[in-house]
């Protein structure tokens, strides 16, 4: 987007190093802006927002479709063909194939592997599950061409989309662990998001 990222990740050895990421990410972008546009302080206003997906899940799926999306809602690219030609969406390397500089680092997730034997069927079968999305969501058509009813669904898929998704025993277990963060964080005001991630880590 022109103003912020979105993006779907997994991790394998802790949270710690998600965090870790995003504090550089903001770091090594807010030193990049300011030296470009010649200022100083702070460029990220707001800490990022981090809803977690359980994995495997069609929520999962629509998530991943939500975020290629995007570029469509604001207005960025009015269409499809103009979406595929969008360098800075994973929606061209997803539906077809095209590998660049910013498409070299993307993961094949389990369900996109489960549509097709080869990358060809896979690409094939997800640009028809993309343009039902879309369908489904009320987002195919001029930009601006919106019903009351399909600018509530939009309200609300993005309200769904800020939420932790998944299993009741997923969101239980991830209540737990965010309960735990809270007294930790309580009881050592002093560190950091990802230094108490990594304390409750080695806790566990």
């Amino acid at each position: 987007m022109d103003n912020h990222v979105h993006m779907l990740c997994s991790y394998s050895k802790g949270s710690v190093h998600l965090s870790k990421f995003m504090q550089r990410a903001h770091a090594g972008f807010g030193s990049q802006y300011n030296r470009k546009h010649h200022r100083k302080g702070k460029v990220a206003i707001e800490r990022p927002r981090t809803p977690v997906v359980e994995e495997e899940s069609q929520l999962q799926i629509d998530v991943h479709m939500y975020i290629e999306a995007n570029p469509l809602r604001a207005g960025i690219v009015r269409n499809l063909r103009q979406l595929r030609s969008y360098r800075f969406s994973s929606y061209q390397y997803y539906a077809h194939g095209v590998e660049n500089r910013f498409t070299k680092g993307l993961a094949h997730p389990d369900w996109y592997i489960a549509l097709g034997v080869t990358f060809e069927e896979r690409k094939k079968v997800y640009r028809k599950l993309f343009r039902e999305y879309l369908q489904r969501t009320g987002w195919i058509g001029q930009a601006g061409e919106r019903s009351e009813k399909e600018e509530f669904g939009q309200l609300i898929e993005q309200r769904q989309f800020m939420k932790d998704i998944g299993s009741q025993k997923f969101l239980n277990k991830r209540k737990l662990v965010y309960l735990k963060y809270m007294k930790e964080k309580i009881k050592n005001d002093d560190l950091l998001p990802f230094e108490i991630l990594q304390k409750l880590l080695e806790a566990d």
